[in-house]
């Protein structure tokens, strides 16, 4: 029996940081290569590894070529020294090129699959590793969208690579793995991680993968895969976005309890701020049960209220808008305008990122401030609908032992409490059914002439909202169709509706 050692590099995307993400690389090797002890080893990294998941077209202005491909370089010269098979997708003349480095090459080769390491031992990649793209997380599937298959039992192992987190609007689940025709080793869900992996082929010449690292093949982790999808995008876009940490409102509402605790799971307790700010309408039911949200996520919430902001904008706003009556639309928007004034000044003050807490179907629907509480910075629940929402605060709950959400705020009837007895059923269809007829509009096979009056006016007023999403925080994608894909095909065609 003989043996080989691979490691799979799944790393973090980083757009445009080539020098940065080649640095990272280069330690990669030089732990791979402490591990060899001097022997040869073959190390795998993913599309994206150096020049990151979008920005891609800044790569045709010469000045970033030259500087991506002196990372590519730098990368290519520390595996040599490492004795290192380095497999690595780089950008060519002709777009994505499949690239090999052996230990004793001078360079790049284009890679020929299956390669053979040794006698008897072959690797294939997903389509020669060009296939190893970071692929988009599929929260709607649940699953890791690449369509490749388990090897069949033969001598090959089969190498998949990719990125993982958070970047932009982009979540990558990563899941880079080695298998065999009886083991896989995986690497850990939206972290940036290294698996050392000892292969040793038997006598009738099939390989078997083995962890030599000290960690399982796999890691079981409990919980919603959109949970942590989300909750590493925030991680990753705040530090991205070099903020200090995370504000947001607290309304004693299900949307705001979820994302304080994606806040809370992507940086901890010390690092989320979170304010009550009360209105004239607000209830003490509101205030009592966003207080025990606070309290079951661990972390601190001050009370403050808008009352005197609001009794001022009124005086100082009638000489042009006149008196503005209870629950007049100027004067709720004037209410939640106000909130983010108070909740950006502290962004701006403490150098923190605001999280927008709107979800799916208010933002189909327009149910949402302009600049008030659709204003933020990161939006990370934008493409969940309220059902989903309710659904990963009850999963939270399972799958913590210590932080809780109230069920109270789960099962409470929404409300944004900028008029007297409000309640979201008093503008808008069910939440339900919202999500029931939006998801069909969003399908290919949507015809309106097939629907009803009462289901296309809930088509017709998601498409004339569209100007809205266009001002609203960047959103995170969870799902294979999202609003802004709705919005190309009918926010500038609403008219075709009738």
């Amino acid at each position: 029996m003989s043996s080989m050692y691979f490691a799979i590099y799944q790393p973090r995307a980083l757009s445009g940081r080539f020098e940065e993400a080649s640095q990272r690389l280069q330690k990669a090797l030089a732990l791979c290569a402490e591990r060899a002890q001097g022997a040869p080893f073959s190390f795998f990294a993913p599309m994206g590894a150096i020049e990151g998941g979008i920005g891609l077209d800044a790569l045709r202005f010469p000045w970033v070529r030259a500087r991506y491909e002196l990372a590519v370089a730098q990368v290519a010269s520390a595996a040599r020294s490492a004795s290192a098979h380095l497999f690595l997708p780089v950008w060519g003349n002709n777009g994505v090129e499949p690239m090999w480095c052996g230990p004793e090459g001078t360079g790049f080769r284009k890679l020929d699959a299956p390669v053979c390491l040794a006698p008897g031992l072959a690797v294939s990649t997903p389509q020669d590793l060009s296939g190893s793209v970071a692929w988009r997380f599929d929260a709607l599937h649940q699953c890791w969208n690449t369509g490749s298959a388990r090897p069949e039992a033969d001598r090959r192992i089969w190498v998949e690579a990719s990125l993982a987190g958070g970047e932009a609007d982009q979540i990558y689940v990563g899941r880079s793995r080695l298998s065999s025709a009886d083991e896989t080793v995986e690497a850990d869900d939206f972290e940036e991680d290294l698996r050392w992996v000892r292969v040793e082929t038997h006598a009738e010449g099939t390989p078997s993968v083995i962890p030599a690292d000290g960690r399982p093949a796999r890691r079981v982790v409990l919980g919603d895969l959109r949970f942590r999808a989300a909750a590493a995008a925030i991680r990753d876009y705040v530090g991205a976005s070099r903020s200090s940490g995370i504000v947001l409102g607290l309304s004693g509402g299900v949307d705001s309890a979820l994302v304080a605790a994606l806040a809370v799971e992507a940086l901890g307790e010390e690092r989320v701020c979170a304010l009550m700010l009360k209105s004239r309408f607000t209830s003490e039911e509101s205030v009592r049960i966003a207080q025990e949200t606070a309290d079951g996520l661990g972390i601190r919430m001050e009370v403050r209220t808008i009352e005197r902001l609001h009794e001022a904008a009124q005086a100082e706003l009638a000489v042009d808008v006149g008196r503005l009556l209870v629950g007049d639309i100027t004067d709720q928007n004037v209410q939640a305008r106000l909130r983010a004034l108070w909740l950006m000044a502290l962004s701006n003050r403490w150098g923190r990122l605001m999280l927008c807490t709107s979800n799916k179907a208010e933002s189909a629907m327009g149910y949402g401030t302009l600049y008030g509480d659709l204003a933020g910075g990161f939006a990370p629940i934008a493409d969940l609908w309220k059902r989903e929402v309710r659904d990963l605060c009850l999963d939270f709950n399972r799958s913590q032992s210590a932080r809780h959400i109230p069920e109270t705020v789960i099962f409470r009837e929404p409300t944004a409490e900028l008029r007297p007895n409000q309640r979201d059923s008093d503008s808008l269809p069910p939440y339900d059914r919202i999500e029931r007829v939006m998801r069909a509009a969003m399908s290919a096979e949507f015809d309106p002439a097939c629907w009803g009056a009462d289901d296309l006016s809930i088509v017709e007023r998601a498409a004339s909202f569209a100007f809205k999403r266009r001002q609203c925080p960047l959103a995170l994608r969870l799902s294979e169709t999202t609003l802004a894909d709705f919005d190309l095909n009918y926010g500038v065609n609403r008219s075709i509706f009738g």
